[in-house]
Order: structure tokens, then sequence, then C-alpha cells
């Protein structure tokens, strides 16, 4: 798991302190296996980070709600060494590898001379 304060701080360096407590404490909660819990959760940070004025466009503090939450979600900090955990699509990663195997195989078929 990620160390959600420091990568807040990362992410989010001059926000007022309680607004930053605030946020740091809602991520504290959140279930980043669950797709739902993370989407509200955006929505909700984005939202205060808009109203603070902390990000000039509502599309701003969107796109920096999304990199910190991505960076949350994939547990990838400094104090980790940068190291990420398997991602959830790593079946269909396999699957993709099946199908390039299965294509060099059928191309390489001896029966087929």
């Amino acid at each position: 798991m990620a160390d959600i304060k420091g990568v807040c701080s990362e992410f989010l360096p001059d926000l007022d302190e309680d607004i930053f407590d605030y946020i740091v404490g809602i991520l504290e909660d959140v279930d980043f296996g669950a797709s739902e819990d993370t989407e509200e959760t955006a929505e909700m940070i984005a939202g205060l980070l808009s109203s603070a004025d902390y990000c000039a466009t509502e599309e701003d503090a969107s796109e920096l709600t999304k990199k910190l939450l991505v960076r949350l979600s994939n547990g990838n900090s400094m104090d980790d060494g940068g190291a990420q955990r398997p991602s959830s699509d790593v079946p269909l990663k396999t699957i993709k590898a099946l199908k390039i195997q299965d294509t060099i195989n059928i191309l390489d078929d001896p029966l087929e001379e």
C-alpha cells in the first residue's frame, strides 16, 4: 500500500492544511479495488480541489485527482522503490501472449509445408 500522506504531499503541495488532511482521511477509507468507490472518491476530491481554487479548472482538478488515484491504486510510491502491484488485467495479458504464441505456432506448423 502506498503511503497516502506522502503521495498526497507529492501531488498536492501547498494545499490548505485542513483540506489536505480531509482528503488524506477520505483516501485512507477508500477500497482501491472497488471501481465504484474509486469513482465516487475521484469526484469528491476533484470537487474539493476545484472549490478550493487549487486547480485553475474543473478539468485540471479531475486530471490531477485521476493521477493521484492511479498512483495510490498501483501502490507506486517512492517508499517502495516504485514497484507496482500486478495489474488486474494480468489474465488479459496472458491471453494476448497465448494468442501471439498460437499465431507463431500456426506459421511454423510443419504439416502445412
